[in-house]
């Protein structure tokens, strides 16, 4: 099992028990650790689709902080 599934499976297991209102913090804080446990990849994230909404736009918001996305956009320009 890579890292993204784990991170999906987890998410999965405990965001039934957590208030819809705060889901998105709480997947933020989610990737956080896993983040900073050094047990994501950037590059994998993007293609990484197998999760809810709210796990989607934690990691989307990740990529953003990371300044990932900005990049990608950067070389359309080119």
């Amino acid at each position: 099992m890579d890292n993204l599934q784990l991170l999906s499976e987890v998410w999965d297991s405990v965001s039934i028990h957590i208030d819809p209102k705060l889901k998105v913090e709480a997947a933020e804080n989610l990737v956080r650790v896993f983040e900073e446990n050094g047990m994501l990849d950037p590059d994998e994230i993007k293609m990484f689709t197998d999760c809810d909404k709210h796990l989607k736009e934690a990691l989307a918001l990740y990529r953003e902080d990371l300044g990932l996305d900005e990049e990608e956009e950067d070389e359309d320009w080119d």
